[in-house]
């Protein structure tokens, strides 16, 4: 990986973090100013906005940035280069070889295959247990009571951002551990082949994938999906419907409009 590639992903990372906390913050400052009940008028949105000035100009700024510097345009070699390389020499690691080399090569690839697993599963883990966090703090219907929703909201996003940053963070570092792993793996697989047999061997994994991915793309599978997906979504709305959530909303609706205009 280049230097610049290195610059564009931790920007973009640091970028993308930002915008998603100042998304939640301004949704707090949104549904405050209507929960306060005191209406919208130019002076209480600037006075509640005023508290974001600095973070949002900030964010700005690196968006500015962004733009004038390209940081992104990594020049060189993909990122993905190795993971694409490692799949396509996988479908030519020899059935069989001779020698010490190749056997030493064979256990090698074999110990690195199994430790990007257990990465991977390590990271899938964390996520986990973050979003079982935050599913059981909003089971919880003891945080939620009361009309204070900025309270609730603020409440919610205290459980939710630290799951939520540390999992992101556990992912930037598994992906970082994958690729340097991918690299030892490329570098086996070539002895492997140096030293092997011509007798092709392709993994019983990649055999899997590719057959699932066959099946994946088959029209009849894609046209269940969206039936599944469309049947799904009706069974929402009629859920919806039949438990007043639509004229909750149509409620809210109209009185945010008459709120915008004047009336109320």
């Amino acid at each position: 990986m280049t230097k610049s590639e290195k610059v564009r992903r931790i920007y973009a990372i640091a970028l993308g973090v930002f915008i998603v906390a100042t998304g939640i913050a301004l949704i707090c400052v949104a549904a405050d100013i209507y929960y306060s009940g005191g209406g919208y008028s130019r002076e209480i949105v600037g006075d509640r906005l005023q508290k974001l000035a600095i973070p949002l100009l900030f964010l700005i700024a690196a968006i500015i940035a962004g733009a004038i510097f390209p940081i992104w345009e990594a020049k060189g070699k993909n990122i993905w280069s190795s993971e694409e390389t490692l799949r396509r020499l996988e479908r030519r690691i020899p059935a069989n070889g001779e020698g010490e080399e190749f056997s030493e090569a064979k256990k090698g690839y074999l110990k690195m295959k199994t430790v990007r697993i257990s990465v991977w599963c390590s990271a899938l883990a964390v996520a986990l247990i973050g979003a079982i966090v935050t599913l059981v703090y909003l089971a919880d219907a003891a945080h939620f009571k009361g009309n204070d929703f900025t309270g609730h909201m603020i409440g919610l996003v205290k459980v939710a951002l630290p799951c939520t940053v540390v999992a992101l963070a556990v992912f930037v570092a598994a992906s970082y551990l994958n690729l340097s792993f991918s690299k030892k793996q490329i570098g086996h697989i070539k002895t492997m082949i140096r030293c092997g047999s011509k007798e092709i061997a392709i993994p019983k994994e990649l055999e899997f994938f590719d057959k699932a991915s066959k099946i994946a793309s088959h029209d009849i599978t894609l046209w269940i999906v969206r039936g599944a997906v469309f049947v799904l979504a009706v069974a929402f709305i009629i859920v919806g419907i039949v438990n007043g959530g639509a004229r909750a909303v149509l409620a809210k609706a109209i009185d945010i409009c008459q709120e915008c205009i004047g009336i109320s």
